[in-house]
């Protein structure tokens, strides 16, 4: 039997995701999922009425780094007399005292390093400004055949 959708038969859907143990990111999926798909139908009010179904919270998750110890251990155990490990020395050191993501490393550009400082566009196509401590600085010029390859534009 074809039922049109209401937002009660929305929120009884999500209850019973939760009442079987789903992740509240699986959940919030199906919930997305839900309002893409009353986009589509122009079902706008309908839409409207259910963005205040209660979502359980999401979980933040804290990824495992590495220590200042093990850090140090790789730095100073890296081979650098090869231009292949010397570019990935760099790429680890600039990322792990920058914090910058690897997929942002393409858009390192020398014309927006100033004062040691770095504008980059990042996830979500915004901008945001990352500090470079003076001991990459000096490790990023210091490796010249890298410093030179970073566009300028």
């Amino acid at each position: 039997d074809n039922k049109k959708p209401t937002k009660k038969i929305i929120s009884n859907y999500i209850r019973f995701l939760n009442s079987k143990g789903n992740s509240a990111n699986t959940i919030s999926l199906h919930y997305s999922v839900i309002l893409s798909y009353l986009k589509f139908s122009k079902l706008n009010k309908l839409r409207e009425e259910c963005k205040d179904i209660k979502l359980p919270s999401k979980q933040k998750i804290f990824r495992k780094t590495i220590s200042l110890e093990e850090f140090e251990n790789i730095k100073n155990n890296v081979d650098i007399n090869n231009w292949y490990k010397e570019r990935n020395y760099l790429i680890f050191v600039f990322c792990f005292t920058t914090g910058i993501r690897i997929s942002e490393i393409n858009c390192v550009k020398k014309n927006l390093i100033i004062d040691n400082k770095l504008k980059i566009r990042g996830k979500g196509n915004k901008m945001r400004i990352i500090y470079i401590p003076e001991y990459t600085l000096n490790l990023l010029k210091k490796c010249k055949r890298i410093w030179w390859m970073l566009k300028r534009e």
